[in-house]
Parts: C-alpha cells; structure tokens; sequence
C-alpha cells in the first residue's frame, strides 16, 4: 500500500472516531429527539418554517421577549441591505404587526396572493418576506408583492441566498431594485444563534430554538456542529500526514468523483434493462443534454396511451428533488377538474401545484434525507418507491 494511501486510510479513521464521539453525545443528551422532524414538519414552508418565524418576530408573541427577536433578526440582515443600498425602513416597536399569508387580492379569477411574512411598523412601513424551501417561484409572484407597497423592501428568504427567477420578478428593474436575498444556511442560522443564549431563562423557548437550529442545519447540509468540526480540524492541522492526505483528497476532486459514480450508478440500474422502469413495466424520459443528478435535470416515467407521467426534477444539483406528476407534452397543459381529480386522490400526501406542466408537486423528502451511503445502496429503490406510491393512488386515471 502506498504512503498516501496509509495517510488517507489514517485520516478516515480518525474522522469515523470523532463522527462516533459525537454521535454518542447526541444520544446521550436526546439532541437525535426533534419534534420537528418527527412529525414531518421540516420542509413544510407555511406551516412550519413561516408560521415559527413569524411567532419569533411578533413582538407580542408567547416568547415573552418583546422586540428582541424582530430588533435581531433586522440587525443580522442589515449588511444585505447596505449591499444594495436598500433602507429597511421599518421601524420595530412593541406595536410592530406581523402577518403570516397576508392575502393582497386576486391577479385573476383564480389567482390570489398571499405574502409569506409581511411586518408592519405603526407607521404603516412594510418588510415583505417570502419564504422558500424547495418550492419554486410562481409566475409574476414579486411583481404582486411590490405593487401591494412599491416602497417596501422584498426579502427573498431561500435556505442557499439564491436570486429570484426571472419569472417571478417578471426582470421588472423596480422590483429587483426592491429585492434583498438572505439564506437559512447563514443569515437565519447566525440569527437565531445569537438569540439562542438569552433565551435560557426559558427551557421551552430554548429547547424549542435549538430543535428549530438543527432542523435549519439539517435542510441546509451543515448538521455537523461546531465542536465537532473544530475537533476534526485541530486533529487534521496537529498532524502532517493528515493534512496531506486531505489536501490529496481535495486536489483529486475524490468526493465530487465519488458522487458522480454513485448518482450514474444509480441512473444506470433506473433506466437500464431489466432496471426499475422495466419491472414496473414503465417507459422512461430524461433531460437529453445534461447529465443525472444536475440542477434542473428532469426524468419521467409514463406508459403508451398517459396523458400524465411521474416527473422527477433536480431543484439543487444531486439532492434536492420535486416529484410528482405532470403532462407528458410539451403542448400540452392540464385543466381545473383533472386538478382537482388528482389533487383529491392525493390529499394525503403533502404536495400542491404551482405550475402548469405540474398537476401535483411534492418534495421528494425519502430522498433528500437519505445519506449518500443509502443512495449507493437503494437509490433506485427509493425512487421506486415514490413512484409506487404515487400510482398505489392515480394510475386508473393518469
């Protein structure tokens, strides 16, 4: 064996250790218990990321803590806004209102908007938050918002800090000039952890704060925390030939290489013969100029004679997927009844339609929570299995 693979060989085991150790403090502590996730609640946009962000803002809220949250949480996103050189504009006091789905009327007959967090300071000055896990933007969705008050400011609350589509500020100059972009992976995290050592005159709220953290570094790929990381650096930093070893892993692209094999692997033994898509007797689809697992990569699944398929969209490149069902022509779009139809078979499943094409999206969550252990070992089974499900429900009228 070479000397660089003894050196990479030494440096896993001595992450596996610390991974271990701290694994064992989890459990120990019960830090593994999180009612959040427990009762599936940790994509869910309005019911929980929104409605327990805005139970924090409101100054009136159970918190007890008055403005602290609010006053907080402006402080933390102030340098996005010196960036553009956008005034908050707001005010907070103990009379500053928050809303969760603020209606703003309709677009059209069947169109009506709904602000995620709106705040109001009591001279009428308004911060508009619209609030996105995994769902995309709907057509024209920050034109609405700005024409409701062309003077607030938007903030774009995504869990990376990526832009607004062009779709839903319609590349209208004012809006974008009015359009702050924030992120859960920092600007939420940081927040809510400098709020989280005042709050310990509280169990509830405290213990409540850190499941809420944890969930946030779940969604956003930083579930490692500081301790951890800290202790596996000052190990690597302490020892020369682990440091090199990683250095090695780094400039050889390993990981990334690792990923690529696991996501063709898996893609392979979807579409291949005798594959998935054979045994359940399934004709397949896919994005032709690109490969399995980028962003914006989609596959589908349908037999001769659907008008609909089961659609599979990368929203972030590897992990993240919608699912769900869709119309299988380009040409084509479905109508309010078959909406309906499907929406009613599939109520027990948390989903909605935001887009033409799309009769019924879902986040696709077995997926996005599985390690990428699991992914190598049953990636296409996972997928079966929502497929499964999805036809279990619709397939007599796809």
């Amino acid at each position: 064996m070479s000397n660089i693979q003894n050196q990479t060989g030494s440096l896993l085991l001595t992450v596996s250790s610390v991974k271990r150790k701290y694994n064992g403090i989890l459990k120990e502590t019960g830090e593994n218990f999180n009612v959040f996730e427990i009762l599936g609640l940790t994509t869910k946009e309005k019911k929980t990321h929104s409605a327990f962000l805005a139970a924090l803002l409101d100054p009136q809220g159970s918190h007890n803590k008055g403005t602290f949250f609010v006053e907080g949480f402006l402080d933390v996103i102030k340098k996005a806004f010196l960036n553009k050189n956008i005034t908050i504009g707001i005010v907070p006091g103990n009379d500053t209102k928050v809303t969760v789905e603020r209606s703003i009327g309709r677009s059209t007959d069947t169109d009506v908007g709904y602000i995620d967090i709106l705040l109001t300071d009591n001279l009428k000055n308004h911060l508009i938050i619209e609030n996105k896990i995994n769902a995309g933007d709907q057509p024209g969705q920050l034109q609405k918002y700005h024409s409701f008050d062309p003077d607030a400011p938007l903030v774009y609350l995504t869990l990376d800090g990526k832009n607004p589509s062009g779709m839903s500020t319609g590349n209208n100059p004012e809006v974008l000039e009015k359009t702050v972009c924030i992120s859960y992976r920092s600007d939420i995290t940081v927040w809510l952890e400098k709020c989280y050592p005042e709050c310990a005159d509280n169990l509830i709220l405290s213990a409540t704060l850190k499941q809420y953290i944890n969930v946030i570094r779940q969604l956003t790929n930083q579930a490692m925390n500081n301790h951890e990381k800290k202790e596996i650096i000052d190990l690597i930093l302490s020892d020369k030939e682990k440091f090199e070893a990683l250095e090695y892993l780094n400039d050889k692209l390993v990981w990334r290489d690792t990923i690529n094999n696991i996501m063709q692997n898996v893609w392979e033994r979807i579409i291949c013969k005798n594959g998935i898509a054979d045994d359940m007797n399934l004709l397949t689809g896919y994005k032709k100029d690109s490969v399995f697992g980028a962003k914006d990569f989609d596959f589908w699944f349908y037999r001769e004679g659907w008008r609909y398929c089961i659609y599979f969209y990368f929203e972030e490149e590897f992990k993240t997927i919608s699912s769900g069902i869709a119309v299988l022509s380009d040409d084509d779009v479905y109508d309010e009844e078959e909406k309906q139809k499907f929406g009613k078979r599939l109520s027990g499943l948390e989903g909605s339609t935001i887009h033409p094409r799309w009769i019924w999206k879902s986040n696709f969550r077995n997926y996005d929570n599985s390690t990428w252990y699991d992914v190598y070992l049953k990636g296409e089974k996972i997928i079966a299995e929502e497929m499964q499900t999805i036809l279990d429900k619709v397939e007599d009228i796809m």
